[in-house]
């Protein structure tokens, strides 16, 4: 099923942005900026705060957008906020970054859950949803190994834009496929 197969890959690229923000963002605004545990926590917070927030928006969103496309952008907004953290200082831009991350966040996780469910039968829903969680675990476990390894050869810095780097060609592949089965996709909702 072709919106259940967007879900799974769509769910396994979002985690090129959490396995960062879980592993090494808290490590770089420490290490390299300095900031204090309490500036560091605020940051986690006001992502998430603004997750939550633009979570709520996500009906009007898909009356006006193809919901397969705005879970694309969403993804890459969430990635894109996390992996620009090197390139800026100062809690404002820090602040802006993180919301970007979070408005992506908050966004695509309904989308996921929406599109999985409405593309299959009831009785099938709690299977796609267990293969939704077991790839987004999957993804939770490879991407922070990934850039620790990565860290250790490259640096810290460079190891923020590789795998945001990879995330995003990963989110073009699949944008490509969903070029080529949108018709598909959209038959499925």
């Amino acid at each position: 099923i072709s919106a259940v197969a967007l879900v799974i890959a769509a769910t396994f690229m979002r985690q090129t942005g959490s396995g960062v923000q879980s592993s090494f963002y808290g490590v770089w605004l420490k290490q390299e900026l300095g900031l204090s545990g309490i500036t560091i926590g605020f940051l986690i917070g006001f992502g998430n705060g603004v997750s939550a927030v633009s979570a709520l928006t996500i009906g009007p969103l898909t009356r006006r957008f193809a919901d397969h496309w705005l879970l694309l952008v969403t993804v890459g907004f969430a990635i894109v906020g996390i992996a620009l953290t090197p390139m800026i200082e100062g809690l404002i831009l820090l602040s802006l970054a993180i919301g970007l991350r979070g408005v992506g966040q908050g966004l695509n996780l309904p989308l996921m859950i929406s599109i999985a469910s409405r593309s299959v039968l009831p009785t099938l829903q709690g299977r796609v949803a267990a293969l939704r969680i077991s790839f987004n675990r999957l993804g939770a476990a490879l991407f922070p190994l990934g850039m620790g390894a990565l860290a250790e050869v490259i640096g810290l810095e460079a190891s923020f834009y590789v795998i945001g780097a990879l995330g995003l060609c990963l989110l073009g592949a699949l944008a490509m496929w969903v070029a080529r089965t949108k018709d598909q996709l959209a038959g499925e909702s």
